[in-house]
């Protein structure tokens, strides 16, 4: 089950209500754990809803660090400071 991350939002927190209303927050990690398609959905909608408002954040699954919301060429996954292959662009 992925971890998702990301920084306080109400516009977020909205759409983590909305579109993942069965993750579950975990206090060790500091992040919620959602399926996959959860997490997939929140990253979708997250990215149309700030690039409607013109802003925008990361969210971090797993070890993927996204950009999402309004910049050019989003949503984005940053390369690994380690040098690996991140996930797929969805």
């Amino acid at each position: 089950m992925p971890i998702v991350r990301f920084a306080w939002s109400p516009l977020l927190v909205d759409v983590r209500r909305e579109q993942c209303p069965r993750a579950k927050w975990d206090r060790a990690h500091r992040a919620w754990t959602m399926t996959q398609a959860e997490a997939d959905r929140f990253l979708e909608t997250s990215h149309s809803r700030l690039n409607l408002v013109r802003e925008s954040t990361e969210v971090l699954i797993d070890d993927a660090r996204w950009i999402v919301g309004f910049v050019q060429g989003a949503p984005r996954v940053m390369p690994r400071q380690d040098g690996a292959p991140g996930p797929e662009v969805i």
